[in-house]
């Protein structure tokens, strides 16, 4: 009986310090501020060209795209949660979330990524530049669960070199090495 009330103690504590280390992060001062623009990529790293040319003029919103006379909203990174769907990798393997409304992702403007799983809270900096993405070092909870997928999808997270956005509207995010895809809705 002490021995769990120990570990549900322990567990409380590193949830305080979790929701201490997260706020300081969103609180401190942002390190990213606009992601560039240029003639063959368009704000958000789609493939499309910027249907404006460059004007020199600072643009704080970024233009739709137009596509066959109809005007297609931007999407950004920050735009919602984005919950993961599967993976698939270049050798056929495919892996899903058993709990799929678990596992997200909630980047915020301020180059900050929140992310959730099926037993810890994390979060870490992003860096854009252009359509490439990179994670700094994860932070996360140490609690154990058992039959959790959290190691396996962090790993994924490390690996992540790029990401675009598919006809679905879909977040897909590329492994480095051409390896595969993490698709998120």
């Amino acid at each position: 009986m002490k021995k769990q009330v120990i570990k549900i103690l322990a567990g409380v504590v590193i949830l305080i310090l979790l929701a201490y280390v997260l706020r300081s992060l969103y609180n401190s001062k942002p390190r990213i501020t606009e992601v560039p623009v240029d003639n063959q990529t368009n704000v958000v790293g789609n493939t499309t060209p910027n249907p404006l040319p460059d004007t020199g003029i600072k643009n704080d919103k970024p233009s739709p795209v137009v596509v066959k006379d109809k005007e297609v909203p931007v999407k950004t990174l920050d735009m919602k949660k984005w919950l993961w769907v599967k993976t698939e990798f270049n050798n056929g393997e495919t892996v899903t979330p058993k709990k799929a409304d678990k596992f997200s992702l909630a980047f915020s403007k301020d180059g900050r990524v929140a992310i959730s799983t099926d037993c810890n809270g994390m979060g870490s900096e992003y860096t854009l530049n252009g359509n490439s993405l990179s994670f700094g070092p994860i932070m996360a909870t140490q609690m154990y669960c058992e039959g959790s997928q959290e190691s396996a999808f962090s790993s994924m997270l490390s690996s992540i070199s790029s990401y675009f956005f598919n006809s679905n509207g879909e977040l897909v995010l590329n492994l480095k090495y051409d390896s595969g895809s993490m698709i998120f809705k």
